[in-house]
């Protein structure tokens, strides 16, 4: 196996998360290039592992459990209210998530947690650089990019990896986002991961992952950083500013609509749990009910509220099934994680993990975690290392 080819499969995986940015941004088709991409992933590793057939059977008992979802939903949606709006909302197409699982399994499953941390901090240094020229090159945009979880989650990894300057970088990104639930997400994670570096400096324990970084990848994040800090506090100083006053005065920034969506949703969960109404349900009752519409990536005017939480999303248009497998989900996954934390070989990354994973959990509370690029990304990323530690032993 060609160390190019492993290397380049690693870095494509740790792009694409970018590649989705640019998508939304500036073509109207992000879904099929999203789709493209995936397979083009997958295709490209069963050229460099010959034991790909393994990997996949390895993987199979975790597999289920997106698939089990994708399935549950389309069968619930089937039987909801509005079939109809749950295929426009792309129910058909749930299956297509295993595609970022098998994905992410398999970087998890082949590579170290140093090389896989290398290759993440690189794609997010970029991502960021990108978002701040395009935000630099469009300022009458109100806000950066269309921003995903995936740079919050440059975070923790860059706080523990010592790449601080990045981490920050990162935050200040965020901050001129003037998106308010990203950013305390982010915020979170660094306070986590200050905690979880302490301990380690203290033990002395968190070596494997920062001895791997050249010297000259350390000082390129620095410069990196210290630029991307400078360059957001001189030129998005106003966007700071109003996601700061979003910050401090939560009332001065009730959403009318919000209100109408959560009241709404939660007269319905009451009178349509444990069947559940459908994908997209939502959308179809709350077009006669509540005005909202929002414009498309094709430029569409799309009628119909969204549900702004994951939970509710589950637990509404989802109804019991899904319910029980994300809870499953989550169960198999703690307990992952809690394996690679016991394993000095993957600890640091098992950390980096825990906090990514209660991270998207905060983020689920308002906006929708389970449609964010790093959803299935994370959940294939902790199965594959956690087969990888068992194996290793």
């Amino acid at each position: 196996m060609s160390l190019s080819n492993q290397t380049l499969f690693i870095f494509l995986w740790a792009l694409k998360p970018l590649c989705v940015i640019v998508a939304s941004r500036y073509t109207q088709y992000p879904n099929q290039v999203y789709v493209i991409y995936g397979s083009t992933l997958i295709l490209l590793a069963t050229f460099i592992y010959k034991d790909i057939v393994n990997i996949i059977y390895i993987q199979l008992k975790w597999l289920a459990l997106p698939i089990c979802y994708a399935l549950a939903f389309i069968l619930v949606s089937y039987w909801g209210i509005d079939f109809q709006e749950s295929i426009k909302y792309q129910v058909l197409y749930l299956p297509i998530v295993t595609i970022d699982f098998i994905v992410a399994f398999i970087i998890g499953y082949k590579f170290n947690q140093a090389v896989v941390a290398k290759y993440i901090l690189i794609a997010g240094a970029l991502s960021i650089f990108y978002l701040l020229i395009d935000a630099y090159l469009h300022p009458s945009l109100p806000r950066i990019g269309v921003l995903d979880l995936d740079v919050a989650m440059i975070v923790p990894l860059a706080t523990i990896s010592g790449a601080t300057t990045l981490a920050f970088a990162a935050i200040f990104t965020l901050l001129a986002s003037t998106k308010k639930t990203i950013t305390v997400a982010a915020i979170f994670s660094l306070g986590a991961a200050f905690l979880f570096k302490a301990r380690n400096s203290r033990g002395h324990r968190n070596a494997a992952l920062e001895r791997r970084n050249s010297v000259a990848s350390i000082w390129i994040r620095r410069i990196v950083g210290v630029i991307a800090i400078f360059f957001v506090m001189a030129l998005f100083a106003e966007k700071i500013q109003t996601t700061y006053k979003r910050l401090s005065d939560p009332q001065g920034d009730e959403d009318p609509s919000r209100t109408a969506i959560s009241t709404l949703s939660f007269e319905l969960l009451s009178e349509n749990f444990p069947a559940g109404i459908g994908l997209g349900g939502f959308s179809s009752i709350s077009q006669e009910l509540i005005n909202y519409r929002i414009l498309d990536a094709r430029g569409e005017i799309v009628y119909g509220a969204n549900l702004h939480s994951s939970y509710m999303t589950w637990a509404l248009e989802g109804g019991l099934p899904i319910v029980v497998i994300v809870l499953s989900l989550c169960f198999f996954t703690f307990r992952a994680i809690r394996h690679l934390l016991k394993d000095e070989k993957s600890r640091v990354l098992g950390e980096v993990m825990l906090i990514w994973l209660f991270q998207g959990m905060l983020y689920g509370l308002f906006q929708q975690w389970h449609n964010s690029a790093p959803f299935w990304m994370l959940f294939g990323l902790v199965f594959g290392c956690y087969e990888r530690s068992k194996r290793v032993k």
